[in-house]
């Protein structure tokens, strides 16, 4: 009985703890990506269109570089949501629509945040 008592601690506690890691790699990921939309969107909001461009091939090699990794934890689906907010960031970027580029940044960054938060470990997320 103690054995299988303390086996059972050790379960809850492995995935406790590993939902804790989880949660503060997706924090921690989530920042380093959203950074560079924050520069990307100021550019815009400057009408400079040109930095813009550079910014977003910024975001892409952030995105390219914790994509890989957020597949382990978060569905698919959600991922292509970024992907398909970015690909359109882009396009507006390129024929320089302000408003529509700024829509696409307010979109691409309640993708990643929504993520962020679905994936933290409280009550809400458990039950």
């Amino acid at each position: 009985m103690t054995r299988q008592i303390f086996i059972l601690i050790i379960a809850i506690s492995v995935v406790v703890f590993g939902g804790i890691l989880e949660t503060n790699y997706l924090k921690n990921s989530c920042n380093f990506v959203l950074s560079d939309i924050n520069y990307t969107e100021n550019a815009i909001k400057n009408n400079k269109m040109e930095i813009a461009r550079q910014h977003v091939e910024e975001i892409e090699n952030s995105w390219n570089n914790v994509k890989d990794a957020w597949h382990i934890f978060v569905q698919s689906d959600l991922i292509n949501q970024i992907d398909d907010s970015l690909v359109a960031l882009k396009s507006y970027i390129n024929v320089e629509d302000k408003n529509e580029s700024l829509i696409s940044i307010a979109r691409l960054k309640s993708n990643i945040l929504s993520i962020v938060d679905r994936q933290e470990v409280n009550m809400q997320n458990i039950f």
